[in-house]
């Protein structure tokens, strides 16, 4: 019983220190941000170009030497190792969802396309084709073909 409670107060002291940390973490902003309001509404006030250059620096600074202690941190850690470029020729480019599924809906309309959207080159009557209508010629107007065996197509 004892090393549960011990156990608890554990668990409660990180999330204590926890939170601290991000408590701490939000007082820097709001500060920083305050400040850089104020500093930001004097430059542009007063001119001061100077400014801007002068806070570039600073950041720089700041960011090298986080760069620097964060290396000498990571030095001990195991890292992956770098990809070589692979030889010959590029593996096949992977479609998105978004094309294979516009590619599927395309197969599949033409599959199931209905009789009710042939129109007919000879007539021009729907639900059926130019190949399968009992209408005379539309060239020669006579029966038992229509204008795709005409011969008078090319008279026209």
């Amino acid at each position: 019983m004892n090393m549960i409670q011990n156990l608890r107060n554990d668990d409660i002291d990180r999330d204590f220190k926890e939170i601290e940390h991000k408590i701490s973490k939000q007082q820097i902003y709001g500060e920083c941000s305050a400040l850089g309001r104020k500093l930001a509404a004097l430059a542009s006030e007063l001119n001061l170009t100077h400014i801007a250059a002068t806070l570039r620096g600073l950041i720089q600074q700041v960011e090298l030497s986080n760069s620097i202690s964060s290396n000498n941190e990571n030095s001990n850690l195991v890292q992956n190792p770098f990809q070589a470029n692979a030889r010959g020729r590029r593996a096949k480019r992977l479609k998105s969802f978004v094309e294979t599924s516009t590619v599927k809906n395309k197969v599949e309309n033409t599959k199931s396309r209905s009789r009710d959207t042939y129109t007919c080159g000879n007539c021009s009557n729907n639900r059926h084709n130019a190949r399968s209508c009992v209408e005379p010629c539309r060239i020669c107007n006579k029966s038992g073909h229509t204008y795709l065996n005409c011969s008078n197509k090319e008279n026209v």
